[in-house]
């Protein structure tokens, strides 16, 4: 459909999110390449909030996808949103980014992991 209509990667909805913008929230990793490969002048587009793909994928919890995106793109990962807040601030936030740097026994280290 893209290469039919390359419009379709700059639609956007009420939020002014693009495409790149909703894969990115939702972890669909193909999908985000495929129209990065398409499009890769809209991957620097904001949504109303100011927040970039990178911000999107962190806030759908798709860190895989964010380290692909921040690989790739390293200049979105010090860009601030509307309210201040970087990629790095957001991902912060999210407890489940980072194992604790606390030293646990076997059964605590499983426990841990579940």
């Amino acid at each position: 459909m893209i290469l039919k209509n390359k419009e379709l990667l700059s639609i956007t909805n009420s939020k002014l999110e693009i495409p790149l913008h909703k894969a990115a929230l939702f972890g669909k990793k193909h999908v985000f390449w495929e129209l990065v490969y398409h499009g890769r002048q809209f991957v620097n587009a904001r949504r109303e909030d100011g927040s970039n793909v990178l911000h999107c994928a962190i806030m759908g919890n798709n860190a895989e996808l964010a380290l692909e995106i921040a690989q790739q793109f390293s200049d979105l990962i010090f860009e601030r949103n509307f309210r201040a807040v970087t990629p790095l601030h957001l991902i912060v936030t999210i407890p489940q980014a980072f194992r604790s740097a606390t030293q646990l026994g076997f059964v605590e280290s499983l426990i841990y992991a579940c």
